[in-house]
Formats: C-alpha cells, structure tokens, sequence
C-alpha cells in the first residue's frame, strides 16, 4: 500500500506540485479578502483522511484512489505550510508573497480597488440613508409642531393683515395732515376707511405706468385735525396680480408724528443761525436770529449756543408783564430749555409755526411827531411861527401784545407761556457795530433725546 503512494508520488510530483503551488499563491494573494489559505488546508485535510481510509480498508478502490489521495495531501501539505508562515509571521495581513514582494502588493491594491471603491460607496450611501431618516423625521416633527400653533391661532387671527406694518410718510401742512402710502411692492389701486368696514379706493393720477400700461394709483390721503388727537386708519391694496392685500391698521398718535415732523424739518434745514446786517437802528443795527429752530420748538428739548466771545446785546422780551427791547445783557455761552408741546398739540388749534412771535398780536396806529405844532395853531392861531413852520410827521409805531388765543390756552399754566415767551430774544438779537461776532455753534437736543453734534454758523460779513 506505501508502495503504491510513494510510487505515485514520485510520477506526478511535477503536475501535483505545480497545482499545491498555484492554489498556494492564490489563496496567499487572497489573504487580504479572507484567509482561503486556511480554509483550503482544512477542507484537504479532510478530503486526505478520508480518502486515507477509504484506500486503507477497500483494497479494489486503492488504484483509482491513489492519484486522489497524493494531491490531496500535497495540497494540505503547501497551505498548510503557507497558513503556518502567515500565522506565525507579520504576514496575515496581506500574505507572505505581498508582505516580502512589492510586486505582488501592488497586483492586490490593483485588485482592491474597485472592491474599495464599493465599500466606500456602501458607506456614503449607508451614512447618506441614515441621514435621510433623520431628516424625515425632523420634518415630520416640524409638520406636527407647526400645525398645533396653527390650531392655536384663533381662525379670525389666521388671516389678519391687519397687524402687518405698512410704510407711510406723513406731512403737516398748515391746514391739512397727509398721508403717503409706501408698500414694498407694485400696487394697482389703494383703498381707505376710517371704520375699518367701509372702503373707498383713492382713485388714480393721469399718469400710465409705463411698465404695466396702467394708470399710477393715488397714494396720499388728506385731512384736516385742528387739534391733534388718537388717529386710526386701514388701508388695503390691490397688488399688480389681482390679489387684495390687507386690511393693514395704520395708528397714529398725531402728537408724537408731529414732534417727528418737526425733528426732520430741524435735520434738513442747514440754516439755523441767520444773521442780518443794518436791519435797525444805528445804535444796534446788526442781528442774529435762531427762528428756523424756534418755528419747529415741538422737536426740540434743548438748545445750546455758544459765541465766539463774549458780547453784549439787545432783544426783545417778556419782562414783569411788560415787552421791552432796549434791555442789554451779556452772553457768550448759553443752554436753552424748549417749553414741552405736548398739552397744547393735544387740546388746541395747531399752529403753522411754534416760534414765540406765534403768540402775539400786533396794534399799529399812526403818530404825529410835529403834534406841538399843530396844537400852536389850535393855541394861537394861524399866524403863530410854529404854526407856519408845521409840517405833518406822521409815523407808524407798533405795539405787541399777547394774543387772547394764547391767554386761553395757558389760563392756570402762566409758567409756560413765560417760558415761549422768553424765546423771543433769540428771534432777534440785536449788537453793535464795533462788536463782530464771527462764529456762533449751536448744539440741539431732541423732544426723544437725540443730540446733535455742534454745528458751527459763520458770519459772512466779517
């Protein structure tokens, strides 16, 4: 029986040696897949002692079996040898041949890489999947988040425009308040009520829109508030698709508007100090004046001057009851208080302008400045001196007083009305020749408490 195995052994060692030695190098380059070294050297185990048997104890299967049994044991016998090495060795990784051979390395990272690739893109997509699921889920938590705030707004609030903001810019004119409407976006008619139920549209220019070929709408509204009140208007629009947009609730405290109004007057008007040369009398005949800040007191809360230097001046003013313009004083730096306008803009008649001269009214009549003459002819008749030389010299003189409207207005609150009345110095402020005021700053503090820089007035003259 070992004659019959060693015999051949011998006669096909060549062709049973090279097949042990191709599956010993594949198995051996397949190691970084999985170790076939091991599971091949097993299964020939298996496959050799079963065979052994077989051709041990059935003596008419020994010639057929033999061939079997030899390639069998030789291939145990190589991947047994090769899984001992990469066992037993730095080689189970990537096999004995790649771990020694830079060549054969090199033919298993060709042969991985496309098993790379999909384990890469197994990955992404098993990471691009689970994040999938998160973002479901999150979606579907916001769906149900937002549709019990939805069901938690009362149905009559769900399609309220009328808390949203719409643009506006409001003017005061003399008699009249208006309105200028400002959406964000292309309007095709504007609709108005003071009711919030009936709508009136404000109707169109006789203008066309040169990209739509419709007429422009109307945007400004008027009306007249002698006093200045609460307001509370609505206003819709139809947008250039058709679709009504509103009711939006314009409310307005018209009191603190206009405060505004003046505050923006005060902003724009470059010119607060004015001077004006030979306006008077040669004793005083030079002025400066703030009127551009007094006519728009209402936004004002302070007002500070400061002069080059120091000077002395003549104004007219408030005194003991009594309007005086031949008083002199000094100033060189000062701070001005503006009397608050709230009580008066809410209960009285607005006025076009706020400076102190609003509040007074003037008495004209005419004098004769030559009456002793003329009373020498009443006297003396007609062939006295006097009365010959008499020559009429009629002159106009002027007289302010406090006009009854303001009496009214400040029955019980006198403190006040002296306060605007003590502005009337700053309406003209009279100095001398010989003093030459070259530069006057004014800083202005508004009715919000803004602050002004200081801005600085020259006096063109010198």
């Amino acid at each position: 029986m070992l004659k019959i195995i060693l015999l051949k052994f011998r006669n096909n060692t060549a062709i049973f040696g090279l097949i042990s030695i191709i599956g010993g190098f594949v198995t051996d380059v397949l190691q970084p897949i999985a170790p076939f070294s091991s599971y091949i050297f097993y299964v020939s185990s298996v496959a050799t002692l079963i065979i052994f048997l077989a051709f041990l104890f059935k003596s008419t299967l020994r010639e057929k079996l033999s061939n079997s049994l030899v390639l069998a044991l030789s291939i145990m016998i190589i991947t047994g040898a090769i899984s001992l090495l990469q066992k037993y060795s730095d080689n189970d990784k990537k096999g004995v041949l790649a771990n020694n051979f830079k060549v054969f390395e090199k033919f298993q990272n060709q042969l991985g890489i496309i098993g790379t690739q999909i384990l890469e893109v197994k990955d992404v997509s098993i990471e691009n999947l689970e994040e999938t699921k998160k973002l479901s889920k999150q979606i579907e938590e916001t769906k149900k988040e937002l549709g019990e705030k939805i069901d938690q707004i009362s149905p009559e609030n769900k399609l309220d425009q009328s808390k949203m903001k719409l643009h506006y810019v409001i003017h005061f004119a003399h008699k009249t308040i208006s309105i200028s409407l400002q959406p964000v976006e292309k309007v095709r008619e504007f609709y108005f009520s003071e009711d919030g139920e009936i709508y009136n549209s404000l109707g169109f220019l006789e203008e066309v829109d040169t990209q739509t070929g419709l007429y422009l709408p109307k945007r400004i509204f008027e009306f007249i508030e002698r006093k200045l009140p609460l307001k509370k208007f609505y206003v819709k629009y139809l947008d250039i698709n058709s679709n009504i947009k509103g009711p939006f609730e314009i409310e307005l405290d018209l009191v603190n508007e206009f405060k505004k109004y003046q505050k923006k007057q005060i902003k724009n008007n470059t010119n607060w100090v004015q001077f004006k040369m030979n306006a008077h009398d040669g004793f005083a005949n030079n002025s400066w004046n703030i009127k551009p800040l007094l006519r728009n007191r209402c936004g004002l809360k302070k007002i500070k001057i400061k002069l080059d230097d120091e000077y002395q001046f003549k104004a007219k003013g408030k005194f003991d009851s009594d309007f005086i313009t031949s008083n002199r004083f000094s100033l060189k730096e000062v701070e001005v208080e503006m009397p608050d306008c709230t009580n008066e803009l809410h209960n009285y008649r607005r006025l076009s302008s706020y400076a102190p001269q609003s509040y007074l009214v003037s008495s004209t009549f005419e004098s004769d400045f030559n009456s002793l003459d003329k009373e020498a002819c009443l006297l003396f008749g007609e062939d006295n001196i006097n009365c010959k030389n008499y020559k009429p010299d009629i002159r106009k003189n002027t007289y302010w007083l406090i006009s009854p409207e303001a009496e009214n207005k400040f029955i019980g609150n006198q403190k006040t009305l002296s306060k605007i009345l003590y502005l009337l110095r700053y309406e003209e402020m009279r100095f001398w020749p010989e003093d030459e005021i070259k530069e006057i700053k004014i800083q202005v503090e508004y009715f919000d408490g803004e602050t002004s820089i200081y801005k600085s007035f020259k006096n063109d003259n010198f």
